[in-house]
């Protein structure tokens, strides 16, 4: 059995040990997430050198006039060809919101507005744990420049299945 608390999104914490490949936190819409943890309660810290190996990302799902914008991961990166929404790690001292407010302008080259919460997904690799929460956006000045992913194009929410996500983003399509 999984026990499960509820927990502010940005302050979500990981949780090493668990049985499962994948653990979703369910948004509440309130703010808040559900966490599961381990049967004696203990949890480890938020800071991305933790030693439950976990890594803190954040992703953004820019809609724009009812589609998507959608980014194929580059050669020579994890997952390469996979797709993802664009976005990267948390620093210490960033909101999840500052932080892909960052990471957008770093890698698209545009700014965006950060809306609301769309889920928070872990899973488990062999380096270590990927906690990734989505929000979805809006962009806010000029248009996304191919930078860093092999293409970038703006997909419909019918569309978006058709694709080979990685695995940390297949819970934020499936909600779009």
């Amino acid at each position: 059995t999984i026990r499960f608390a509820r927990e502010p999104a940005h302050r979500a914490t990981c949780v090493s040990n668990v049985p499962a490949r994948s653990i979703m936190h369910h948004d509440n819409h309130d703010g808040c997430i559900l966490v599961p943890l381990r049967l004696d309660d203990r949890r480890y810290s938020m800071e991305p050198s933790t030693p439950s190996g976990c890594l803190h990302v954040v992703a953004a799902a820019i809609v724009a006039d009812g589609t998507i914008l959608c980014a194929q991961r580059g050669p020579g990166r994890t997952l390469s060809g996979y797709w993802e929404f664009p976005g990267g790690k948390i620093k210490a001292d960033e909101s999840p919101q500052a932080a892909l407010r960052r990471e957008i302008n770093e890698e698209l080259r545009c700014d965006i507005i950060v809306g609301d919460l769309l889920c928070t997904t872990v899973e488990h690799y062999a380096f270590g744990t990927v906690e990734l929460t989505t929000f979805r956006c809006r962009i806010a000045s000029a248009a996304p420049q191919l930078t860093e992913h092999q293409d970038l194009p703006w997909l419909s929410p019918v569309q978006l299945a058709t694709l080979p996500w990685a695995p940390p983003h297949r819970e934020p399509v499936r909600r779009l």
